[in-house]
């Protein structure tokens, strides 16, 4: 089964009416305490060999889990607050690594303003294994949702696509050491952008503020979250890949690859045409436009303004 049939046989089993928002988004959003406003709620798991390699240095391993948690939180258009760690152990874990992955965990925690509030750390068989639950606050009832997207909204997002996929290739066909211990000594962009991703945690907050009406994580590729995106709001998304933030110099990968690669962790928006301006001067990129569905809702791609037919294959966790 895939990833999407899984989570739909666990919805199709389980309630999961009481929320205002729940499954389908970036983070669910909670009633919380009379007076005290809404909450949205995100959980990601890390599991070795599958989300990241025991040879990531460990400091930089906590940075980058934490970041794509609190990621979900903005993305909602929260501000983060606090979470949650349990932590799988295999008995041979160097207490140095774990030691520097808590460094790393409270220096990005520090810097993000959050707390970690409980957990549980129990032992592993084989490999490490991490599942974060982190929260934050709505400034009111509203909030970013991947639904929402009009016909006429321009297609926007933070980072550069592609660039943490590069660094993954590079680092991976020859990384260091088993366990992980010091940071490499990189400048690297690509390599940077994998193991130490640093997205914009205010992004969603400002985009809410500035009336964008559709939002995600951009974490499995633009060509992935961008049809979840267009599904959500029932609108076809058009990108033209020759408006795609250029990678840096020294840096290449294929526009398949650019779009099937993930870990970004920046903002996917769709934002009114008229805001374009103020989006764009905070640092977003406009790549296309949502165009009313001729069939169901999809993402196509262009080149230079005519269509073009690509294959990006996005990764797969099953």
């Amino acid at each position: 089964m895939k990833e999407e049939s899984l989570i739909a046989a666990l919805l199709d089993r389980v309630p999961h009416e009481p929320l205002p928002f729940g499954p389908g988004d970036d983070a669910a959003v909670l009633e919380a305490s009379p007076g005290s406003g809404r909450r949205v709620i995100t959980t990601d798991t890390y599991v070795e060999g599958v989300h990241f390699l025991r040879a990531h240095p460990p400091a930089w391993l906590a940075e980058k889990l934490l970041a794509a948690n609190l990621a979900d939180v903005s993305a909602m258009g929260a501000t983060p607050e606090a979470f949650t760690l349990s932590v799988s152990l295999p008995q041979e874990a160097p207490s140095d690594w774990w030691l520097a992955f808590c460094e790393g965990l409270g220096s990005a925690s520090r810097a993000a303003g959050v707390v970690v509030v409980g957990g549980d750390v129990t032992a592993s068989p084989d490999r490490v294994m991490f599942s974060m639950t982190a929260w934050g606050a709505l400034a009111g009832n509203e909030h970013l949702a991947r639904s929402g997207g009009e016909p006429g909204d321009l297609v926007m997002l933070m980072g550069v696509p592609g660039l943490s996929r590069a660094g993954w290739e590079r680092w991976s066909s020859a990384p260091p050491a088993e366990w992980g211990s010091a940071p490499p000594d990189t400048r690297d962009p690509a390599i940077l952008a994998h193991l130490r991703p640093q997205p914009d945690l205010m992004a969603g907050q400002w985009a809410l503020s500035r009336g964008a009406h559709a939002a995600m994580d951009l974490s499995d590729g633009l060509a992935r979250d961008g049809q979840r995106l267009a599904v959500a709001s029932g609108v076809d998304l058009v990108v033209d890949v020759e408006r795609l933030p250029p990678l840096p110099a020294g840096v290449e990968l294929d526009v398949e690859g650019r779009l099937a690669g993930g870990e970004e962790h920046e903002l996917l928006a769709l934002v009114p045409a008229g805001s374009r301006e103020a989006f764009e001067a905070r640092g977003f990129t406009t790549v296309g436009v949502a165009h009313m569905a001729a069939d169901e809702p999809t993402i196509r791609w262009e080149r230079s303004g005519r269509p073009v037919a690509l294959e990006p294959r996005p990764f797969e966790h099953f």
